[in-house]
């Protein structure tokens, strides 16, 4: 729930505009060197994800945009896509330059499939 809270926050709109609206498409990914996705489509069911999260070690950004690639894929109607990150910044699975390449991979996808 603070993830969500947080989230909210950051993008400017308030957690009460979250928790009167269908979560239809609100997939959490939770990740260290692989992924934990959850598709949640109550509030109340996010909440159950995200208590059930715990710290674990390393870190795979790789990962993590390969599936925001598929998930931005999956979704032909897709009109916008948000992502927030809570990490603490360092990728503990991959080098610099392929961390690189596959951020940029990543955002021309979204770009091309948002036709941004």
């Amino acid at each position: 729930m603070i993830a969500l809270k947080e989230g909210a926050n950051l993008l400017g709109k308030s957690i009460l505009e979250a928790e009167n609206r269908p979560f239809e498409d609100f997939i959490t990914i939770a990740y260290d060197n692989k992924l934990d996705i959850h598709h949640a489509t109550t509030l109340s069911n996010y909440e159950g994800f995200i208590s059930s999260v715990s710290a674990r070690s390393m870190t795979n950004f790789v990962i993590v945009f390969e599936e925001i690639i598929g998930i931005a894929s999956r979704y032909n109607d897709l009109k916008e896509l948000t992502v927030i990150f809570f990490t603490d910044g360092c990728d503990t699975c991959n080098q610099k330059n392929a961390l690189n390449k596959s951020l940029e991979f990543m955002t021309e996808m979204i770009r091309s499939n948002l036709g941004v």
